[in-house]
């Protein structure tokens, strides 16, 4: 990802990196260090639900109604097999149009 996208965008321009505190984006192993013009910040633990407005809002009501629809096929036992391709795309959709 550094090589392929992020060195490539940003041969001229200063950029801002702004990663999550996991292991995996922060194992301090140096992949940024050597990098001109990179200012990398570090969201603090335990803050993402806080900060990221994404996990805030929209990702909490997805998952909410995607909850609340299995277990409404499960409760009422309907005949739908929710893991199907087509049936994952339209509730997909229908969570999206709601």
């Amino acid at each position: 990802w550094r090589d392929d996208i992020l060195l490539p965008y940003m041969k001229s321009k200063s950029t801002l990196l702004i990663s999550d505190s996991g292991t995996g984006q922060s194992d301090n192993t140096g992949l940024y260090m050597n990098v001109r013009n990179l200012k990398r910040l570090v969201i603090p633990k335990h803050t993402t639900a806080q900060i990221q407005p994404l996990d805030v809002f929209y990702n909490y009501q997805h998952k909410y109604i995607t909850r609340r629809l299995f277990d409404r096929v499960r409760l009422d036992d309907l005949n739908v097999n929710l893991s199907e391709r087509n049936n994952v795309i339209r509730t997909q959709a229908l969570i999206y149009n709601q």
